[in-house]
């Protein structure tokens, strides 16, 4: 489903590095306010598109990946009540099925997404800078 990614993320590893031993917690840091922010789009996209039955998908949101690898994955994981995966629920809500069209939401999630968890990273990155004096 949606995936975090961040063009450059290993090269600003590298410049701030000559800022500060911090820069891969930094790096962290940022990683996880855009997972953040990117987990808020996925929840009202889901409410926006009208897809809430039981809530089951939306709450099911979660960020996952591992921090140690500068990445995440953000998509509704788990099961419902009856066993149903919620990933697959928002496939066939996204895509749909032969009887049934997808009305696509999950292209409009991960377009809002990419603006709020940009903006989420960059107000980390402005944080630090301005604690060091930088900005």
């Amino acid at each position: 489903m949606a995936t975090l990614e961040t063009d450059g993320i290993k090269k600003l590893v590298d410049e701030l590095k000559s800022a500060g031993d911090d820069a891969e917690e930094l790096a962290g840091e940022m990683l996880e306010a855009g997972a953040e922010a990117t987990v808020r789009e996925w929840k009202e996209g889901i409410e926006t598109a009208g897809h809430v039955d039981t809530g089951a998908m939306r709450d099911a949101v979660k960020a996952t990946g591992r921090k140690s690898k500068l990445e995440r994955v953000i998509y509704p994981t788990g099961k419902d009540e009856k066993g149903v995966r919620n990933a697959e629920k928002a496939f066939v809500l996204h895509y749909g099925t032969s009887g049934k069209l997808g009305d696509r939401f999950v292209d409009k999630i991960e377009e809002e997404a990419a603006v709020t968890s940009q903006l989420a990273m960059q107000k980390v990155l402005d944080d630090y800078l301005r604690s060091k004096g930088l900005i």
